[in-house]
């Protein structure tokens, strides 16, 4: 099984890049650590183009059962479709996200945003 936690620092200054992070264990071995700068984002597409690199880098495990941990209500709502948002650069990369999600076989997002004990795992696993 590969479990994937994935995080990004955006900040609200334009001109300043986007921090993403995430680590991808196969077993429970870190396989993967990364920590990738990316040109500024708008904040209310940073979890969506956070999720669309991680995705492109899971791609190599596309049959494997896969668990992706986030911890951020709005982007698992995105995910799931079920967001209520009125803007169309959302809606348009959330739908392209939720396309490359449908390619892979057995796949889950787990929202671990009321869950402390679990939060606090997840971020002593993305620290750099």
């Amino acid at each position: 099984m590969i479990k994937a936690y994935l995080t990004w620092i955006s900040t609200p200054y334009e001109g300043e890049d986007m921090e993403i992070r995430y680590r991808i264990f196969k077993d429970e071995e870190l396989i993967v650590k990364e920590s990738i700068f990316e040109e500024y984002t708008k904040p209310a597409l940073c979890g969506l183009v956070s999720m669309s690199k991680l995705l492109k880098e899971l791609e190599k495990h596309i049959k494997d059962e896969i668990v992706v941990v986030i911890n951020d209500g709005a982007l698992f709502e995105m995910l799931n479709g079920t967001s209520r948002t009125k803007k169309e650069e959302v809606q348009y990369l959330g739908h392209k996200v939720r396309k490359a999600i449908d390619k892979f076989y057995n796949i889950r997002i787990e929202n671990i945003s009321g869950n402390h004990l679990e939060i606090q795992e997840w971020s002593n696993i993305l620290k750099p």
